[in-house]
């Protein structure tokens, strides 16, 4: 059995340890010891990241809200291949807003942009509900035989 000066020895040199190990701790979580230049580059960065998503939102947003007003003053038969060919690039613009929206995903920035990320994202489902409407109504049901038969019998009734 150990004597207790061995005893008091060994619960000093705990103790000691232990109080080097809270230093170590606290000397690496000090705030003092975070360099605040990285953490500035990195907001910074964030709020680039955050201005360009809100603005490429903005102008999603606009184009959307420009093409609904556009549509409706057109005329029912427009010229079919005018019509395909700005349905297409709408669909293109569609797949590359969905890439960056996915690149914006994966980014190490994504915690401090999530809400205009968010918000970006309905933008581009905006963006793809206007595409699907527009392919819908002006190319798909004017080439539908049964739906243009019946277009056609409901505007004799109107007549």
């Amino acid at each position: 059995m150990r004597n207790f000066a061995e005893i008091f020895t060994v619960m000093i040199e705990c103790i000691d340890d232990i109080k080097t190990r809270i230093e170590t701790v606290k000397n690496k979580t000090d705030v003092s010891a975070i360099d605040d230049s990285k953490i500035d580059k990195y907001l910074d960065a964030v709020l680039d990241v955050k201005r360009v998503i809100d603005e490429i939102a903005g102008d999603l947003d606009r184009l959307v809200d420009d093409m609904y007003a556009f549509v409706s003053n057109l005329p029912l038969h427009d010229e079919i291949e005018t019509q395909t060919q700005t349905i297409e690039r709408l669909k293109n613009l569609c797949a590359t807003a969905s890439k960056f929206y996915a690149q914006v995903r994966k980014s190490k920035y994504y915690p401090g942009v999530k809400t205009s990320a968010e918000m970006y994202s309905l933008s581009v489902q905006g963006l793809k509900e206007l595409t699907a409407d527009l392919d819908l109504f002006m190319i798909k049901l004017p080439n539908d035989v049964e739906y243009t038969i019946l277009s056609e019998k409901i505007n004799e009734m109107l007549a």
